[in-house]
């Protein structure tokens, strides 16, 4: 579980599309559920770290190309809520 760990779940965002490599073997399809609960935890994550690492880079280019396939979508996230 998310909460039970100190970092993001790396190969559950590589699964869905981050570039990183993972262990994971071929095929595995997380939920969108735990996807998007990985990626909040992972912006979070991210955005308390000092470093620009590889993961940061990544997780900046699975969220460019979610902009850029699914721009309604992603619209309705970068909106802030009142």
């Amino acid at each position: 579980m998310i909460e039970n760990n100190n970092v993001p779940e790396w190969d559950i965002l590589t699964a869905f599309g981050l570039p990183l490599n993972s262990r994971n073997e071929a095929g595995f399809i997380p939920d969108y559920k735990t996807v998007f609960d990985n990626m909040i935890f992972a912006s979070r994550y991210l955005a308390g770290s000092a470093s620009r690492d590889r993961y940061y880079e990544s997780f900046k280019a699975l969220l460019v190309s979610l902009r850029i396939h699914y721009p309604t979508e992603f619209s309705k996230i970068e909106k802030p809520r009142d």
